[in-house]
């Protein structure tokens, strides 16, 4: 996923209202991507380096546990439903 699309939507969800437990109340599907065929919402995004090269690295919300996860950014792709 372009980085710049990627960031746009993780700053669209942080304005959205949170529940309880900090996971977002109403999820949109334009809000939503794709990583290893399951859904989770945009919630930051963190540069690294490994082997002198830059890495980008989406971190993902699970739309149905309560869980983080830390993917390549060129990995995710936007949710088309």
């Amino acid at each position: 996923m372009n980085r710049k699309k990627y960031l746009a939507l993780c700053q669209q969800v942080s304005l959205l209202s949170v529940d309880a437990s900090g996971k977002s109340v109403k999820i949109t599907p334009e809000l939503t991507v794709l990583f290893n065929g399951m859904k989770f919402y945009p919630i930051s995004y963190k540069m690294a380096f490994k082997n002198g090269k830059q890495r980008d690295i989406a971190i993902l919300h699970d739309l149905k546990s309560n869980s983080v996860v830390e993917c390549d950014l060129e990995k995710v792709y936007q949710d088309s439903c």
